[in-house]
């Protein structure tokens, strides 16, 4: 039966607790309490593994089946190759499993606004998912203003109509 630890923030104790039941995790409330919850069907560490243990405990992730615009934060995976409608601009603390699709950006780009952060990754045991199609002034496919972290996947078969940044153009080094 699910259950809710209480008391003071719990959060960073979350790795020190496990469900025997491998239909539920334990995971952390906006309050920082610890709560029982049912497993997310997509769900792993950031990176990608299943669990690394470096990169803080696993994820859930929702699915995307559409994409253009802002994308708020949270984590995010493609059940299916899904064609960008428009430019995307990521808000917040984004995390995107590539999950073995093709993002392709329909002539768009990934915008990482300053003060948000994109993790990419590919969860599949192929690691054949893409980002692909982008093409824009300086950053066919990925223009960074905040943080863009990428442990496995591909960025290609995207322009750049500027001088620089195909593919991923930093804007600037912090």
């Amino acid at each position: 039966t699910p259950g809710v630890f209480t008391g003071a923030d719990k959060s960073s104790y979350l790795t020190n607790f496990t469900s025997a039941d491998p239909d539920y995790i334990v995971q952390a409330t906006d309050s920082g309490a610890l709560k029982l919850a049912r497993r997310p069907s997509h769900y792993h560490c950031v990176c990608g593994e299943a669990s690394c243990g470096e990169h803080g405990a696993p994820v859930g992730f929702t699915e995307l089946t559409a994409l253009g615009g802002t994308l708020q934060g949270g984590s995010y995976y493609l059940s299916g190759a899904v064609t960008a409608t428009s430019n995307i601009t990521i808000s917040g603390t984004v995390n995107l499993c590539l999950n073995g699709q093709e993002l392709n950006l329909n002539e768009n780009r990934i915008t990482i606004n300053s003060g948000g952060s994109l993790t990419l990754c590919d969860c599949s045991a192929q690691g054949d998912g893409k980002i692909t199609g982008g093409s824009s002034t300086n950053g066919g496919a990925v223009k960074v203003e905040g943080s863009f972290t990428m442990y496995s996947g591909a960025i290609s078969g995207n322009g750049s109509t500027g001088d620089v940044g195909g593919g991923v153009y930093i804007l600037s080094l912090i």
